[in-house]
């Protein structure tokens, strides 16, 4: 009886341990499952039906308006990666790995593109300027050794280009060579219904700083040279020369496109003021003069768009003594016909000298054409 009792009680002690020993099993795997483990067990199971009504929409782990968690665990599951998004990713780029942040900083914006006419713009153009011929079928003018002429045609040049652009400093040279009419003892015969004689040659040549905004100040020097015998039978005599500073406010936008190819010098408006520290010039009776200060606008009003528009050049100059001295005009009209050649210009025009200490005047028209580069 004892051996028997004694091997019922060892069967059913070690029975016991079995259950046991497998029930703590489970409660340990419990504790010492992973994360991810968790996760994939979840995601195993079937979701229910409906979800729970305290559960917010569209995310498992989070209570509607509250900031608490209802997961029983101590750590959160991975994010869920849509993997439709990651197939449409464009060729040549990497997916976005799994654990990547739900909410990444955004992208920054380009920067916008600069003004045009600011330093770093592109593209760039280093020399710009007005070529232009004249001719005037009427009127007089006076040369820089104070003798009236009647001019045929005059040729023209104003030329500039970078110095240094990065401080917004150019050079300009603004040049005009004068033609005569036929006249006894100062031309050629042989030259025929062409004939002509060379009269002057006019020179200003210079520096520009565009210092600030739409102000630019400008330094220069001035030589009207007279090519033609005047009061000599035998060699050219009598020019003018001298210095100057001038300050200018442009008017318009255009002035914002320098140094770029859609800079248009011929639409460019200004006002300016300026003083001549030395040396002479001729009023419109001949007489020489010292000049002094000047004031100068150049001023356009569009009729038709930017293809015809009405435009004055005007200066008021006085003597060292601040006496008014001189005023000349440059009035007329512009057109430019040509689509495929928008920069060709048509001028129809008067150039006028007054002479305010002598009242004299002097008044020619002309027929130009120019091509604004």
């Amino acid at each position: 009886m004892i051996c028997k009792s004694s091997r019922v009680f060892w069967v059913r002690w070690l029975a016991l341990s079995c259950l046991l020993i497998e029930a703590g099993c489970d409660h340990t795997a419990g504790f010492l499952r992973s994360p991810s483990t968790a996760a994939t067990a979840a995601a195993a199971d079937p979701p229910p039906d409906d979800p729970p009504p305290e559960k917010a929409q569209g995310n498992d782990s989070l209570r509607t308006g509250s900031d608490s968690l209802l997961t029983g665990s101590d750590t959160l599951p991975p994010p869920h990666v849509d993997q439709s998004a990651q197939s449409d990713a464009p060729p040549g780029e990497a997916s976005p790995p799994a654990n990547a942040p739900l909410f990444a900083p955004p992208q920054l914006a380009a920067s916008p593109p600069l003004k045009p006419g600011s330093v770093a713009s592109d593209p760039v153009s280093s020399v710009w300027g007005i070529i232009g011929l004249e001719g005037f079928p009427y009127g007089q003018t006076i040369a820089s050794n104070g003798v009236e002429y009647n001019q045929l045609f005059s040729l023209g040049l104003d030329f500039n280009i970078w110095l240094w652009r990065a401080q917004r400093v150019y050079g300009f040279a603004d040049s005009t060579f004068w033609g005569q009419k036929a006249a006894p003892g100062i031309t050629n015969p042989k030259q025929g219904m062409f004939d002509f004689s060379k009269r002057e040659f006019d020179l200003n040549i210079g520096a520009a700083w565009n210092y600030y905004g739409n102000w630019e100040l400008r330094t220069f020097a001035y030589s009207f040279n007279n090519l033609n015998r005047g009061d000599s039978q035998v060699s050219p005599q009598g020019f003018n020369d001298g210095v100057g500073l001038e300050n200018r406010y442009y008017l318009n936008p255009t002035y914002a496109d320098l140094g770029t190819p859609a800079f248009d010098k011929a639409r460019a408006t200004f006002l300016s003021f300026g003083y001549y520290p030395t040396k002479s010039m001729v009023d419109g009776s001949g007489a020489q003069f010292k000049p002094g200060a000047f004031l100068r606008s150049y001023l356009i009003w569009e009729l038709y768009g930017p293809k015809c528009y009405l435009y004055t050049d005007d200066t008021f100059l006085t003597d060292k003594g601040m006496r008014p001295a001189l005023f000349t005009t440059d009035t007329g009209i512009a057109y430019r016909p040509f689509d495929k050649l928008p920069r060709v210009e048509f001028r129809l025009g008067t150039q006028d000298i007054i002479d305010l200490l002598n009242t004299d005047v002097e008044t020619s028209v002309y027929v130009a054409v120019r091509w604004i580069f």
